[in-house]
């Protein structure tokens, strides 16, 4: 491809229809957080919840001297990041371009990425196509459009060491009054 400008296959012909992406540039995004201090460095934070479906605040509790569990979270701070890159489409006609553009046109402006782990805000501006015709050649459509995609970057080093701690939470305590009977006939009394 970078030879040629085309992909081929043994025989020579091109390849199509191709999507090709290459990165142009990673730039860091200073403003959201500052988590690095040569002396502290936080690479992840804490954050408490008091109260839940499960532990929810009443007056009761509080009366019996209930202390209710906190949960704790543990996040990962990530590098914040602005990634660029230039992606060109070759297809054999106008048509099939067009249908792939508008596919990704449809997902332009969305989050891109794996569910299960993270994902990157990818935006689109522009689309442009030219169609190479030469004498003797082959013909080929050609679409280029480049993706500005806002994200984060986590090392998988401090992922993996952060796997494990992700949810924690603090012990309830319930205090109790005590009172003693003399004898069963006191009881009665009550």
């Amino acid at each position: 491809m970078q030879r040629d400008g085309y992909y081929r296959d043994k025989k020579g012909k091109i390849m199509a229809p191709l999507i090709m992406f290459k990165r142009n540039s990673i730039d860091r995004v200073r403003g959201i957080t500052n988590k690095i201090d040569a002396n502290y460095p936080q690479t992840y934070a804490i954050s408490r919840q008091r109260y839940s479906k499960k532990n929810i605040y009443n007056n009761l509790d509080i009366q019996n001297n209930y202390k209710p569990v906190t949960t704790y979270q543990a996040v990962v701070i990530p590098d914040y990041v602005t990634l660029n890159y230039n992606c060109i489409i070759y297809t054999y006609y106008v048509e099939q371009l067009n249908h792939v553009l508008e596919t990704i046109n449809f997902a332009a402006d969305t989050y891109w990425g794996d569910p299960e782990r993270f994902k990157f805000k990818a935006m689109i501006n522009s689309y442009q196509t030219i169609t190479e015709l030469n004498a003797g050649q082959e013909r080929m459509v050609k679409g280029t459009f480049d993706i500005k995609m806002h994200g984060y970057i986590v090392p998988n080093v401090i992922q993996s060491d952060l796997n494990a701690l992700k949810k924690f939470s603090s012990a309830a305590q319930i205090i109790f009054n005590t009172e003693t009977v003399a004898t069963p006939d006191d009881l009665n009394n009550l």
